[in-house]
């Protein structure tokens, strides 16, 4: 049989082939990444010293407080017009 006439038959069969060996490959650097991530970071945080990481936590902690209130905010508002919607669908029925 002819690769031309495999082709015809399955023509598909290459490209998914090649797209799953290029999707375990990422996966795997994905997967060999994320498990020399808290590695690095915990040698980052020997080689800056303590001082340094406590001056950076404080800043991350002071950050907090207002990430915090802003989602709370966007939460918030976004339930309000959650709720509105469903009371005006309810109105239009009754």
């Amino acid at each position: 049989m002819r690769i031309s006439a495999v082709r015809e038959i399955f023509p598909d069969n290459s490209n998914f082939f090649v797209f799953l060996l290029l999707a375990g490959i990422v996966q795997k650097s994905d997967y060999g990444f994320a498990t020399r991530l808290p590695v690095l970071l915990f040698a980052v945080a020997v080689a800056l010293g303590l001082k340094a990481m406590n001056q950076w936590f404080l800043k991350v902690t002071a950050l907090e407080k207002y990430m915090r209130k802003v989602t709370g905010v966007i939460f918030g508002l976004g339930g309000d017009i959650l709720f509105m919607d469903v009371l005006c669908r309810i109105r239009k029925l009754g």
